[in-house]
């Protein structure tokens, strides 16, 4: 039978190795745009979000700790935020649509 203790370490342990897939799947998400990849970030939110409901039924005593790694999750998302701005800004279109410049590529010129 299981005491109280192991099912909150139990619990806290799984929400901490949901944490670190949301820091692996931003990272993996920073990478594919550095490369030029598009990204869907549905996933992302989904994942975020259960993590959060499992923090909210946690017992108050993980809370705290729980915190610190939550706001690390919110620092990564700034950068993935910063990055998806400048992903955006890099399609620079012409008034009919077209792209006039994708990813600082300068056409030569012959001379």
């Amino acid at each position: 039978m299981n005491s109280p203790q192991t099912a909150l370490t139990g619990s806290c342990s799984e929400i901490y190795n949901d944490i670190l897939k949301v820091k692996a799947l931003i990272s993996t998400s920073r990478t594919l745009l550095s490369k030029g990849n598009l990204i869907d970030i549905g996933a992302l939110e989904d994942k975020i979000r259960l993590v959060c409901e499992k923090i909210l039924e946690s017992p108050a005593e993980n809370k705290t700790d729980l915190r610190l790694s939550m706001e690390k999750i919110l620092e990564s998302m700034d950068f993935l935020a910063e990055d998806l701005h400048k992903h955006h800004n890099c399609f620079d279109t012409t008034e009919n649509g077209s792209l006039k410049n994708f990813w600082n590529i300068n056409k030569k010129t012959d001379g």
